[in-house]
């Protein structure tokens, strides 16, 4: 069960697993047992420019996570992501700042951003910020702008 509210001008994402009774006819196992909030928009504007997600985070929950998440897509494929994998903030941790930098390429449609909470845990997400950056990227390139690697060396 998942709750969103806002609580001291900050959007308070509380998960506490699955609910008990699913609407699917199997339980997810415990491990994939995530909330997400997220939202889509258009990329137009921001074609061949380099973008910034971010936003200050605190979390309670000891057994609990939180990701930021963004994706790049265009035409039935997707151009670059990042889910933060392996550098999420999980336990309890006092207010942070978390970053994703992505390149948004010129045939880009759409841009996704948000978060991903794992585990029984309440998180607070204040000072959200989409922005054009200079930061070096986080995320992962699906595709090379020119073929690399020819001799499959590496």
């Amino acid at each position: 069960m998942t709750t969103f509210t806002i609580r001291d001008k900050c959007l308070v994402i509380r998960y506490v697993g699955p609910p008990a009774n699913p609407p699917f006819p199997y339980p997810l196992p415990a491990y994939r047992a995530t909330a997400r909030l997220t939202q889509n928009f258009n990329a137009v504007q921001y074609r061949s420019k380099r973008m910034k997600f971010s936003a200050v985070i605190k979390s309670e929950g000891r057994q609990g996570s939180v990701a930021l998440a963004m994706i790049v897509s265009g035409l039935c494929q997707v151009f670059a992501y990042d889910q933060k994998d392996g550098r999420n903030i999980s336990g309890i941790a006092e207010w942070k700042r978390a970053e994703i930098v992505l390149d948004v390429p010129g045939d880009s449609t759409g841009i996704q951003f948000g978060f991903i909470v794992q585990g029984k845990a309440e998180i607070w997400v204040s000072n959200v910020v989409v922005e054009e950056s200079t930061d070096e990227t986080t995320g992962i390139k699906l595709y090379e702008d020119e073929p690399q690697n020819l001799d499959f060396s590496e």
